[in-house]
This record gives structure tokens, sequence and C-alpha cells, in this order.
């Protein structure tokens, strides 16, 4: 894994703090990148720009996730 893809995933999971959302979220993120690219108005901030787009595709699988995750896990009045 080269060390920027590294980094995005180290990132994204501060973020979403679960590795399968973390890794789904890079994914996203760089397709949204690659498919915007030509949108970027300054070359020189190719960085932070690409760093918005991993926050807001993180914050998306947080999101997304957690309309289902408390699902899974059942109400939480019930007895373990």
């Amino acid at each position: 894994m080269a060390a920027g893809a590294r980094a995005a995933l180290a990132s994204s999971v501060a973020v979403c703090t679960m590795v399968a959302l973390a890794a789904t979220a890079v994914a996203t993120g760089a397709e949204v990148a690659w498919r915007d690219l030509p949108r970027l108005r300054d070359p020189d901030r190719f960085e932070a720009w690409t760093c918005r787009i991993l926050v807001r595709s993180c914050r998306h699988e947080v999101h997304r996730a957690g309309r289902w995750l408390p699902s899974l896990i059942g109400p939480a009045d019930e007895p373990i």
C-alpha cells in the first residue's frame, strides 16, 4: 500500500472509527476526487481539496451506517 493511501486510511479510521467504513470512505473519496479532478481550480491546493473530499466521504459513511447499525445490535432496553 502506498504511503498516501496508508495516510488516507489512517485519517479515515480516525473519523469513521471502524476500519470497514474507513476503507469504503477512502475508495469512495478517491472515486469522487478522480471524477471531479477537472473542477480543481488551484493545483497547489490538491492535498487540501482531497482531504475535504475524504472527510465528507467519511461523514457520509458514518451517517449511512448509523441507519442500519443499531438495528443489528437491537434495542437498548433488551437484556443481553
